[in-house]
């Protein structure tokens, strides 16, 4: 059985294509509980274009608790208006659960992005500066069987230096609440 994950962004009215794919599946090696999974997310409009790739590497300890990595990149461009540009993130995340009932799982994991730089049309570019964070999360449903719905609390901190916002000379953070729905199929 292969996992698939659809996101859905919703930014324009005019969405023309979701398309989230596995790119390659194995499980076995010296564990044959861990699983590796490549997957690919497209989003494309005309003039617009977002994807992001991800490397993901699962291994149960037990029966309860497992640990998961993910390496991921995205690159995203806008070039129908005069402020067009294109950036390029990295990011690598460390996510152990722990299984509460066969329904129910908790996470608290680390993630840390390295967001690279923004190419603007007219020649400029800009360094963006690398975020960390911490993550609880909730998964509820059996996301081997049938699918499973994800909440996850983030808080992001970025780092003041060498960027646009280097002249306040303050640090930022980012809270936010994500919702994600996972089907087997």
């Amino acid at each position: 059985m292969k996992l698939r994950a659809l996101t859905i962004l919703i930014f324009a009215p005019s969405l023309l294509s979701v398309n989230a794919k596995p790119l390659y599946e194995l499980q076995g090696g010296w564990n044959d509980q861990a699983q590796w999974q490549m997957t690919e997310l497209k989003v494309g409009l005309s003039g617009l274009r977002h994807k992001v790739r991800s490397l993901s590497y699962v291994e149960e300890l037990d029966d309860k608790i497992s640990l998961g990595f993910t390496l991921s990149m995205r690159d995203q461009g806008l070039e129908i208006c005069p402020n067009g540009h294109r950036q390029r993130a990295y990011r690598f995340e460390i996510m152990p659960r722990y299984q509460v009932s066969p329904s129910l799982s908790w996470g608290l994991g680390f993630a840390q992005s390295q967001a690279g730089e923004i190419a603007f049309a007219a020649g400029d570019s800009l360094k963006l500066e690398t975020g960390e964070s911490w993550m609880f999360s909730s998964r509820f449903g059996d996301q081997k069987e049938s699918g499973s719905l994800e909440l996850r609390l983030a808080q992001t901190s970025y780092s003041a230096h060498q960027s646009l916002i280097a002249p306040q000379e303050k640090a930022f953070i980012d809270t936010s609440l994500h919702l994600s729905y996972q089907i087997s199929f």
